[in-house]
């Protein structure tokens, strides 16, 4: 049985229990800071100056970081929609409208008009955001 050049160095795939994190840079920079702290090499004082925030708030952080270790900083609102949001069901409905021969031709500001009069009143937005995301996904 051959094996591969990952499964020789011991690099292979993560095992199944090891969850992956999306961390943006400033959270990857606290990761280390918040790292320092736990190994006494910064005091929660210096590591709330680098991080540019008060103590409390670097005390916040760190307790958070105790609990939950490195997931503790990651955005909490990571991967949820956000709350101005249309549902589903609306999108489809308003890019159904748009797809009509009748407005091919309008532009998005008389969609928009169009739209409240005929079928959805309560869409206060131009549908602009809408069919852009739907022409360049």
């Amino acid at each position: 049985m051959e094996m591969s050049l990952w499964e020789q160095e011991g690099v292979g795939h993560p095992a199944p229990d090891v969850e992956t994190l999306t961390m943006s840079r400033k959270e990857r920079d606290r990761m280390k800071i918040m790292a320092g702290v736990k190994a006494k090499e910064l005091s929660q004082v210096q590591a709330a100056e680098l991080m540019g925030l008060s103590y409390r708030q670097a005390k916040r952080v760190w307790r958070r970081y105790q609990d939950q270790g490195d997931a503790g900083l990651v955005h909490r609102l990571r991967g949820k929609p956000g709350l101005r949001c249309k549902p589903a069901a609306l999108r489809t409905e308003v890019l159904k409208f748009c797809a009509q021969e009748r407005y091919q031709d309008f532009g998005p500001t008389l969609m928009a008009e169009e739209l409240q009069k005929e079928l959805i009143p309560r869409l206060a937005e131009c549908p602009r955001d809408l069919r852009s995301a739907e022409t360049y996904p």
